[in-house]
């Protein structure tokens, strides 16, 4: 999946994900985390998943701060 800065987290660049996409996504912001080496739009790709398409996210909600975050 490619991603630009102009490009905004949407139902459409949300629906194709499926298990192994999410799973590479969080694996790849799991190593961004522990390396020190943020990528902020991995995080907020995650996010979005977890509000909109949580039953994909239901393993990686460890990689989250547990203090709540805006939806918007």
């Amino acid at each position: 999946m490619k991603s630009t800065f102009d490009k905004k987290i949407n139902d459409e660049l949300l629906c194709p994900f499926n298990k192994e996409e999410t799973f590479e996504l969080a694996k790849k912001l799991e190593v961004e985390i522990d390396g020190k080496n943020f990528n902020i739009l991995n995080c907020d790709l995650l996010r979005s998943l977890v509000i909109n398409r949580p039953e994909l996210t239901f393993d990686y909600i460890h990689l989250f701060d547990q203090e709540p975050f805006d939806e918007n």
